[in-house]
């Protein structure tokens, strides 16, 4: 008696190592990344970072696909995403939201996050939010530089914004501290200052300015990183 092997059934695939989800993952990665930082409109952000139109264009597709990404992402929030998010959350139809609204259909599914999103969420809140500290270390470390008047309150936003932060000394050494309350605290030994003798180390040491530069040097060598 001859053994009949079943075949599979449904035709083979053409492209054994073709996976979509992976594809799409890596495809929202690069909207993501390209975009730096989330847009609100209740909030400002930088002019210079990329737009949806640049993002679009760089990777060749629509801004409509750009948007839904990055919504979906929440990285995008404008009063027009919000109403029709809303409405949808209400349980309106898109035809209802398209009367509601005068949208086009097309711009008001783009407004709407996919219902499966292939990507880590916590990754791109994370990610993002490493971006945003790493400018704003950099914007405060600016106007220490530039700016004489308020330069104390500029100095002890500088100590806020640098908690956790690893700084470098004696041929490579590393140590970050943490505030609490008045106090700085060098993790790991039972050393502390105060606000007031960090702001007096600063005025009179004569070297603030230098320690500054080196910091933003090492911030705009990790923030180039972080960003591509």
């Amino acid at each position: 008696m001859t053994e009949v092997v079943k075949r599979g059934r449904g035709r083979p695939r053409k492209k054994p190592g073709y996976d979509l989800s992976r594809l799409e993952s890596d495809f929202v990665g690069k909207v993501v990344h390209l975009y730096q930082e989330p847009y609100d409109d209740r909030e400002y952000r930088d002019p210079s970072l990329p737009t949806i139109r640049s993002v679009a264009s760089q990777l060749d597709t629509t801004l409509l696909r750009v948007r839904k990404i990055l919504i979906s992402a929440d990285m995008f929030s404008t009063d027009t995403s919000r109403q029709v998010n809303e409405l949808h959350r209400k349980g309106y139809s898109i035809d209802d939201i398209i009367y509601m609204t005068g949208l086009k259909r097309a711009s008001v599914h783009s407004y709407l996050p996919y219902a499966r999103f292939p990507y880590n969420l916590d990754e791109i809140s994370s990610n993002s939010e490493r971006i945003k500290l790493c400018k704003k270390r950099k914007k405060i470390c600016h106007m220490i530089s530039f700016h004489n008047e308020n330069l104390d309150n500029y100095i002890n936003e500088a100590i806020d914004l640098f908690e956790g932060y690893a700084f470098i000394y004696e041929c490579y050494k590393r140590f970050t501290y943490e505030c609490i309350g008045d106090s700085i605290i060098i993790k790991g030994t039972d050393i502390r200052y105060t606000r007031d003798e960090i702001l007096h180390y600063y005025h009179a040491n004569g070297k603030g300015q230098m320690y500054l530069d080196h910091i933003l040097k090492r911030l705009d060598d990790k923030h180039g990183k972080e960003s591509d």
